[in-house]
């Protein structure tokens, strides 16, 4: 799966989005302003997005939770799409079914170790929200997250698996900034946990961390960890291993957001696949 965004967006007019968006809101986020600066990242996607939304099928997007309050920038977004394929589109706000908690804004929050250790929880708005949600999605609606800027993909990605867990299933993501629209695979998990596991002697609780922390998210988010693990001295590897990035992990299983049993089974795979290799001499 990819994100249906751009993703040869240069990289300062990527960072642009994050500057003026933090602009808009601390004005107010003047419609007309506002509408001018969506409008500006949506049309550097429209081969993206025609791919995505040119179709028979009924399609229901739904915005992801706002992190900072109000936030029209998803609402635009959607009247944008709207204006170019409204056949069959519908629209759900999420911030008027659930609850997202989140201790700190993403974007004020880049450090990968902060970031992991701050998770967002979900709880419904009121008795069968979830209920009133699942009854607004058309029957055979294609479900499309719909983003701003996506980094990581953390706010998105937790928020599917929240929605995944509940019987709702998205599709496909759409977005109008991303820095890499490519999920991580099961080859980029098994390599980079070959790189950093001799650093360890608890391999399976390493297995854990790296499924919850990254299976299904960006791949932006292995990048982030690369960097903030090579930037410290070798002799806290095994303290960042053991300790950072434990912990980290243990705060999202705490979390309203994901399957335990479907973590604890991808975790046992792919400790057996590391003996596997390590046994034949393939790492």
């Amino acid at each position: 799966m990819v994100i249906h965004c751009n993703g040869y967006i240069p990289r300062d007019t990527r960072h642009n989005f994050r500057v003026i968006k933090l602009d808009l809101k601390a004005k107010g986020y003047p419609y007309q302003e506002t509408k001018d600066f969506v409008n500006y990242y949506f049309n550097m996607s429209l081969k993206q997005y025609d791919k995505l939304f040119q179709s028979n099928q009924p399609i229901t997007c739904i915005s992801t939770p706002s992190s900072s309050g109000y936030n029209p920038t998803i609402n635009i977004f959607f009247e944008l799409l709207n204006s170019r394929y409204s056949k069959n589109l519908s629209f759900i706000d999420s911030n008027t079914y659930l609850n997202p908690v989140f201790n700190q804004e993403a974007k004020h929050n880049t450090a990968f170790h902060k970031k992991i250790n701050l998770p967002i929880t979900i709880s419904e708005k009121y008795p069968d929200s979830l209920f009133q949600l699942k009854q607004n999605i058309p029957e055979n609606s294609k479900l499309i997250l719909l983003e701003d800027w996506m980094s990581t993909g953390d706010t998105s990605i937790l928020f599917s698996k929240f929605l995944s867990n509940n019987n709702i299933k998205i599709t496909d993501y759409a977005a109008l900034v991303v820095n890499t629209p490519y999920f991580i695979s099961n080859t980029d998990i098994r390599r980079n946990i070959e790189k950093v596991k001799p650093f360890t002697d608890d391999l399976k609780g390493l297995c854990q961390s790296f499924i919850t922390l990254f299976d299904g998210f960006l791949q932006n988010k292995f990048y982030r960890f690369e960097l903030e693990f090579h930037r410290l001295n070798k002799d806290s590897y095994t303290h960042y291993l053991d300790n950072v990035l434990k912990s980290g992990s243990d705060n999202y299983l705490k979390s309203n957001l994901f399957n335990l049993n479907e973590i604890n089974r991808k975790s046992e795979q792919l400790y057996q696949l590391l003996n596997f290799r390590e046994e034949r001499g393939l790492q």
